[in-house]
């Protein structure tokens, strides 16, 4: 009797267009971004990043973003390259991890809600690459960068249909 109760569990609701819940479900909860901008120049010197952040709204008024970055050869480090006689090819490769809680400020004009408007920021973000010359020999010779940071930062977000930028 008691694993047939169990099988009707299921509860069918209706929600209604003045009801509190009908406007969280119209804003978008989760949202894939990145940033062309960083890929000449990442965070760490002679470095490229492609990042690849992903947002989801966690109340109505903030969301968690968690970010991962490829940090490859930069811009600066190919021009290094090409200009340096005799020619070295340098070989760098990192990685970055970013985590951000956003706060969103109300807009009671337009109702906005996350994640949408302006908002405050925490974020954490660590980086670390490896900078090696291709032709060496020796295993134990490079440059290791190590970034850490911590920050406090406001923005504004704004999102057109399947399109957000930040």
């Amino acid at each position: 009797f008691f694993l047939l109760l169990l099988q009707f569990n299921s509860v069918y609701c209706q929600f209604y267009q003045d009801s509190v819940y009908y406007s969280s479900i119209e804003t978008k909860r989760n949202i894939l971004k990145t940033n062309p901008f960083v890929f000449p120049v990442g965070t760490i010197p002679l470095t490229s990043e492609f990042r690849l952040a992903y947002e989801t709204v966690i109340s109505q008024r903030s969301s968690i973003q968690i970010s991962g970055s490829y940090l490859g050869k930069g811009l600066l480090t190919t021009f290094i390259e090409a200009g340096s006689v005799p020619p070295i090819v340098l070989k760098v490769r990192g990685f970055r991890f970013q985590a951000e809680y956003k706060y969103y400020l109300l807009n009671y004009k337009e109702q906005t809600k996350a994640p949408k408007g302006l908002y405050v920021a925490i974020q954490y973000s660590y980086s670390r690459a490896k900078i090696t010359d291709k032709k060496n020999i020796l295993q134990d010779e490079y440059i290791l960068i190590t970034y850490t940071n911590y920050c406090f930062k406001t923005g504004f977000q704004i999102i057109n249909k399947n399109l957000a930028f930040d």
